[in-house]
């Protein structure tokens, strides 16, 4: 016989939050992200000595360019570990990043080098989303900031 399912009542709902991770998972995330970062380096420096990116018509790459950075940011907004690291980071580093890949994407794509593109279609996906998901939830109001501004509800 299985054990009943915890009911999503606030408390446990809390409980269950990407906040609460354990720091081994988010040890784990970090390294993740590191790994795959260098093996996505390694995968496109390999394709660009190979020249398999001029093998390819602009708007193939243009496509692959999307599907990838569709992939990354369905990774990030399912894999709860993964973006709890990110959100983890400032607004302030969230938005550079952000920016950064979006400037480095923007000047890859006017120069014409795909290995850049393809390389930081997927990093400016998931450094938009989080930036805009974290500017989002920024308090707007003083009661919104402290707790203790309003009484509790019963």
């Amino acid at each position: 016989m299985s054990a009943p399912a915890a009911s999503m009542n606030s408390t446990n709902v809390r409980n269950m939050s990407a906040t609460n991770l354990d720091p081994r998972a988010e040890r784990e995330s970090g390294r993740t992200l590191a790994v795959a970062l260098a093996v996505w380096a390694a995968v496109i420096a390999g394709a660009d000595i190979d020249d398999t990116f001029g093998k390819f018509a602009a708007a193939g790459l243009v496509a692959f360019a999307a599907g990838i950075a569709l992939y990354a940011f369905a990774a990030y907004r399912i894999d709860r570990e993964i973006r709890a690291y990110i959100l983890d980071f400032s607004r302030r580093a969230l938005v550079a990043a952000a920016l950064a890949a979006l400037g480095s994407l923007a000047a890859a794509l006017a120069q014409h080098i795909a290995a850049l593109a393809v390389f930081t279609a997927p990093i400016a996906a998931v450094a938009t989303a989080a930036a805009v998901e974290k500017l989002a939830a920024r308090p707007r109001k003083a009661r919104a900031k402290s707790p203790a501004a309003t009484p509790a509800a019963t």
